[in-house]
């Protein structure tokens, strides 16, 4: 499948996610292991997606890249968040309520061995 379809079908399932839903999420992760080939594109939409939701829909984004650096260690997608993930966290931390930065910061506390 071409990189344009795999961003593309990715960015829909992750339009789903309005939500904390592990099933979704789980799903999501699955998604990305299979279109690995495509990693690139895959991080874009998950960026996109964080920088673009309403506020309230930026935690579930955020554990969705969370379950795929975690449960894909070995994957290329740890490299590819690793540079950007520094500025994209700080401006979701910005756009959110209080509420939603304690948890992004007990998130963030568990990402201390990558």
């Amino acid at each position: 499948m071409a990189a344009k379809d795999d961003y593309q079908d990715f960015k829909t399932a992750l339009n789903d996610l309005k939500l904390n839903s592990k099933p979704l999420i789980n799903f999501l992760t699955i998604l990305a292991e299979e279109k690995v080939h495509n990693a690139p594109q895959i991080v874009r939409a998950i960026e996109e997606r964080i920088l673009e939701s309403k506020s309230d829909q930026i935690l579930p984004a955020l554990y969705v890249l969370d379950s795929i650096v975690k449960n894909l260690r070995t994957s290329v997608y740890v490299q590819l968040f690793e540079a950007r993930l520094p500025s994209l966290f700080s401006t979701a931390f910005n756009r959110v309520d209080e509420r939603t930065r304690s948890a992004m910061f007990k998130l963030r506390q568990t990402w201390l061995s990558f």
